[in-house]
């Protein structure tokens, strides 16, 4: 039986977070967990007093209300679910909860403007933190369960793990396998560590038909290593930013989805440009998960 955790702050995208579960995942044990953050602990809820008190029983009293409003609609789906809260920033505390499940679906959400332009939204965020798959949802959920499948691979073993994911976890119809070259990466989008000292000039014609073999090389290895069962596996190579062109995808190809594996920069150039997995958590139009 798998443990789905679905943070929930009352707003249109966490229902459509708790609809998606509930379609997705009608077998699964779900939890919703709404975070209180007037306080950070519950031990400083407890002794919390004046004004931080009437705001902490204000919103114990906005979540009783959140919990009747998801019994109600987990009663129409015939599906029992369990309410829990939480106290402290939810960027933080969501990942913190989440160690003990298996999946956690949300919306997307967060704060806007300049904000969110230095902090990023809470989705993102629990994204970066999360020790468990994400599947941020996009729009007001579904009646009908995932079946075009969009996973991005960059020869990593987690972007294979994302594609073994999408077949088992879900039941698609088809599956698709993307391989984006990104010309900015002078190992061959960073398929294979070589010495670019000995390799075709970077962007070079010679160097673009090698990207180009090796990214076949990849998408078709991928493809043959894993089960898919009855599931229809395309796969598809194309140039560029990467995670603008898996938004692009997205968007173009009739996709319901992207599952892709959680990797991305690490030190300076992480925290200016941000992981790939984060930004199309970002920019994609259809519900990304995150597979860790």
């Amino acid at each position: 039986m798998t443990d789905i955790l679905v943070p929930m702050d009352g707003n249109p995208p966490s229902k459509a977070a708790l609809e998606y579960a509930l379609t997705e995942f009608p077998e699964a044990d779900v939890t919703v967990l709404h975070v209180i953050g007037v306080v950070d602990t519950a031990g400083e809820a407890e002794r919390a007093s004046g004004d931080r008190r009437a705001q902490l029983e204000r919103a114990q009293a906005d979540a009783e209300d959140l919990f009747e409003e998801v019994d109600r609609r987990a009663a129409e789906a015939g599906v029992e679910v369990t309410t829990e809260t939480a106290f402290g920033p939810p960027s933080r505390t969501i990942p913190e909860f989440a160690e003990d499940f298996d999946r956690l679906v949300m919306g997307e959400h967060g704060q806007s403007g300049a904000r969110q332009i230095l902090l990023g939204s809470v989705a993102e965020t629990v994204v970066s933190r999360s020790p468990i798959p994400v599947t941020v949802v996009r729009g007001d959920g579904h009646e009908e369960p995932d079946r075009q499948i969009l996973v991005p691979v960059d020869g990593s073993p987690l972007s294979r793990e994302a594609l073994e994911y999408a077949c088992s976890e879900h039941d698609p119809e088809s599956v698709t396998v993307l391989h984006v070259i990104d010309p900015s990466e002078p190992a061959y989008g960073a398929l294979e560590e070589v010495d670019v000292r000995e390799e075709p000039l970077h962007g070079s014609e010679e160097w673009y038909e090698r990207a180009e073999t090796a990214a076949e090389e990849l998408v078709a290895d991928v493809r043959e290593e894993v089960s898919a069962g009855d599931v229809d596996v395309e796969t598809a190579v194309e140039t560029g930013d990467p995670p603008q062109v898996i938004a692009d995808r997205a968007a173009a190809g009739g996709f319901d989805h992207v599952v892709m594996g959680s990797h991305g920069r690490e030190g300076l150039d992480r925290l200016l440009l941000g992981s790939v997995a984060e930004t199309v958590v970002h920019r994609s139009p259809v519900t990304v998960t995150v597979v860790r």
